[in-house]
């Protein structure tokens, strides 16, 4: 959602940006990264984090979740003062119920 210029109320944008694209460094670490990291690297990291995330590591279990499951919206709804409700999302954008 976004404030129109000239409008005085909030409205939904037809379009969403995609965002900044990734820096030419950055696209170039990203495949250094992905070239060095083989999946048998990748088996023994997700096996130390499930053993510490057994052990009661928050970061741990953090990370599995963050990737198994996604990381979860936040939604607060609030009433101002002109009984006007406002809903916050933070994170991945669902549909509405």
């Amino acid at each position: 959602m976004g404030f129109e210029k000239g409008n005085q109320e909030w409205k939904k944008r037809k379009t969403k940006s995609p965002g900044r694209p990734p820096r030419r460094i950055e696209e170039k670490y990203r495949k250094w990264l992905l070239a060095r990291v083989k999946k048998s690297d990748w088996d023994r990291i997700v096996d130390v984090a499930i053993s510490r995330a057994m052990s009661g590591d928050n970061h741990a279990r953090q990370w599995l979740s963050d990737w198994c499951l996604g990381k979860p919206i936040e939604r607060q709804e609030h009433d101002v003062a002109s009984e006007v409700s406002v809903t916050l999302r933070y994170g991945e954008e669902q549909a509405d119920d």
